[in-house]
């Protein structure tokens, strides 16, 4: 599908659910970038009403990350979703915890800050928080900057059953709606064929 038909497709989507959604898909179609926008289609027309309003609500921060991420082929649809809601419940909160603490060593806070970058959807506001208050309560001890990652990486790894739940609680969730949503769409009569993985089972003639 060329480019133009893709803004065409995500114009006709966007006005249908809103006039803010409108503007936010113009803001994704300057990207000019066929991946990204397919990307976005995906989201608005398969995601719930949860994830829809919560991009809605947050618009300058999804457009951000839609930016940022290079590798777009990498992600599906409800994953680009189940991340950015981790991002903005999760992750912006964390970081700004961190960028103000002001009682814990600076390479500390740097450990903690890179521990949470390269953990995308695996840690939790409220496991920082603690672990933060638990550094804070024994901020005598002479315990080096390894020790403290590899007690922080222990905690997220104990974490992840619990983490883990939340998220394919989530997955469970968007799916069903999408279920929804295609109940009673099928192809015209004749068409709905098996045609095998890629078209393999078409008639090259």
């Amino acid at each position: 599908m060329g480019l133009e038909n893709q803004k065409r497709f995500v114009k006709e989507a966007t006005e249908k659910i809103s006039l803010n959604f409108k503007d936010l898909g113009e803001k994704v179609c300057i990207f000019d970038d066929s991946l990204k926008i397919r990307l976005f289609f995906e989201i608005i027309t398969k995601g719930d009403e949860a994830s829809k309003t919560f991009i809605k609500e947050n618009q300058d921060l999804f457009l951000l990350e839609l930016a940022e991420k290079t590798k777009v082929s990498c992600f599906k649809w409800y994953d680009f979703i189940m991340r950015f809601e981790w991002i903005v419940r999760e992750k912006v909160p964390i970081l700004e915890i961190i960028n103000s603490e002001e009682s814990l060593r600076p390479e500390v806070l740097e450990v903690l800050r890179k521990a949470v970058e390269e953990n995308p959807e695996k840690l939790s506001l409220e496991l920082v928080e603690s672990f933060i208050s638990e550094l804070k309560q024994n901020k005598d001890t002479k315990e080096s900057t390894q020790e403290t990652l590899k007690k922080f990486l222990t905690l997220i790894f104990n974490d992840q059953k619990k983490h883990n739940s939340i998220k394919f609680k989530r997955f469970t969730e968007l799916c069903k709606n999408l279920s929804v949503k295609m109940k009673g769409k099928s192809l015209t009569k004749g068409f709905e064929k098996c045609c095998g993985f890629k078209g393999s089972q078409l008639s090259g003639g």
